[in-house]
């Protein structure tokens, strides 16, 4: 339950859970041991009709470092096989199943000395509304070799989501927007791995590294909407796709006769009379998507006698995102006595755009008198005269926004920290146990090919702070 105060707008929640749980292990010998458990879970943020889900789990891991044939293989210093499946079940919190009113900030209606809040409803209640269920299976492998100066731990796994909550689009006939449902069955599989590494180890000097690498891949094996009106650049889910799917066009650059944007037809593009050119479902490919497949980060250590060097970092490949920050604004006071006559293209072709404080490439567009090798496109005047180019040219955003589409892919270098020690005979004068000096760089080297902001964050209209910062630490 959620109850709101309609003058401040604070909130507070109240949801009940109630639990299950049994547990066992089992040890054959000192090699092998057996886990299963059970449990049962019940929340509140369900409908009636569907609030308890009951899962279990069972798991194995070998200790193969421990078998008595293992001790004549000295490289090895230990060495573990594991396995697991089972069921989980996630609450997603975002949700409701019940009738929810959102109330309308400074809108009000006044009857006689009272003042009431406009609100609306934008979403059916649903007591159907249920658990998200997870069927998880996984098999790992660690180990570690030369006495550990080296230790592996990977595990792939796999994952099939059932039951997952979505907000599907309703016809406005029913008085809402949207109606949660359990619509959409997601897989994911993939390996995960990390890397530690003594890389060397002598008095005065030393070098460990370590590394984690992430590869994850996930597709929509069903996705039952309320209603369809066909896949937009919007779309979270589509069948057959990973999520964060990005449906756009493909950009082809600019037309030599008009000015605007060009995209390729699709090759089962239906194309009768001229006005089919202008459709979006005959431009419109799978370009990638937004979540990166690749992930991980890194971590440097080195030292020498009493200076220490630590550089720490993370990298993210293979996602794409839209990439607006040098879209012209627009004037939002603009007005004009006549009708507008079309669609423009894009806010790049708009003539009440504001093209005033703008890089200067954007010089670099189509004119009469400049036609080939331009960045941008024409600028033109939608209450001017008609040009009919919306009769024959693809105008719908989600095709357009393409031009947009930036890979995102980078590689960060989180922090660099240089520390030196006051070697111990010195900080037995000063009457301490410890005296150190710092310094550290954070967010300073950044490697991409994408143009925005910040490729971790994009969209970002502030970029990432780059700060330098020393301290002291002194033990007593």
């Amino acid at each position: 339950m959620r109850e709101v105060e309609k003058l401040n707008g604070e909130y507070f929640s109240k949801t009940r859970y109630a639990s299950f749980y049994a547990s066992a292990d089992y040890y054959l010998g000192k090699t092998i041991v057996l886990n299963a458990s059970f449990r049962t879970d019940g929340s509140s943020n369900f409908g009636s009709n569907r609030q308890f889900n009951p899962t279990w789990s069972a798991g194995a891991a070998w200790h193969i470092g421990e078998e008595n044939w293992m001790k004549n293989i000295p490289v090895v210093s230990h060495a573990t096989l594991r396995a697991a499946y089972g069921f989980t079940g996630d609450v997603n919190t975002s949700t409701s199943h019940l009738l929810v009113m959102q109330y309308l900030q400074q809108q009000y209606r006044y009857f006689g000395d009272e003042t009431f809040n406009l609100g609306t409803i934008p979403s059916a209640p649903n007591p159907d509304l249920g658990w998200e269920k997870t069927r998880d299976a996984k098999v790992g492998l660690d180990f570690g070799l030369w006495k550990d100066r080296l230790t592996v731990n990977t595990e792939y796994y796999y994952r099939l989501s059932t039951d997952v909550v979505t907000s599907s689009p309703v016809q406005s006939t029913t008085g809402f927007t949207y109606v949660y449902f359990n619509a959409a069955d997601i897989m994911n599989n993939g390996v995960e791995v990390t890397v530690n590494g003594k890389l060397i180890q002598k008095k005065d000097w030393t070098v460990s590294a370590a590394v984690n690498f992430a590869y994850n891949y996930n597709k929509v094996l069903k996705y039952n909407p309320v209603s369809t009106s066909g896949i937009t650049s919007k779309d979270r889910y589509v069948e057959g796709y990973p999520t964060g799917a990005i449906f756009s066009g493909k950009y082809s650059g600019i037309a030599s006769d008009t000015g605007l944007y060009q995209f390729k037809l699709r090759p089962d593009a239906q194309i009768a009379t001229a006005t089919d050119l202008n459709k979006p479902d005959n431009y419109r490919y799978y370009l990638g998507t937004t979540i990166a497949p690749y992930t991980g980060g890194f971590n440097l250590s080195a030292s020498w006698k009493q200076l220490k060097l630590s550089v720490s970092g993370m990298f993210s490949l293979g996602s794409k995102t839209y990439e607006k920050m040098r879209y012209p604004a627009s004037y939002s006071n603009t007005s004009h006595s006549g009708v507008s006559t079309e669609t423009v293209q894009s806010q790049f072709s708009d003539l009440y755009g504001n093209h005033l404080n703008v890089e200067k490439d954007r010089t670099n567009r189509w004119t009469v008198g400049h036609t080939t090798g331009v960045k941008y496109p024409r600028i033109y005047d939608y209450y001017d005269a008609k040009y009919n180019f919306s009769s024959y040219n693809p105008m719908d955003a989600s095709i357009i926004d393409a031009v947009y589409l930036k890979n995102n892919s980078y590689v960060r270098i989180k922090s660099v920290i240089l520390t030196y020690s006051l070697p111990s005979a010195a900080v037995k004068k000063l009457r301490m146990r410890g005296l150190s000096f710092n310094v550290s760089m954070n967010n300073f080297f950044t490697f991409t090919g994408y143009d925005g902001l910040d490729p971790e964050i994009p969209g970002a209209t502030y970029p990432t702070t780059r700060s330098v910062s020393g301290g002291i630490n002194v033990e007593f």
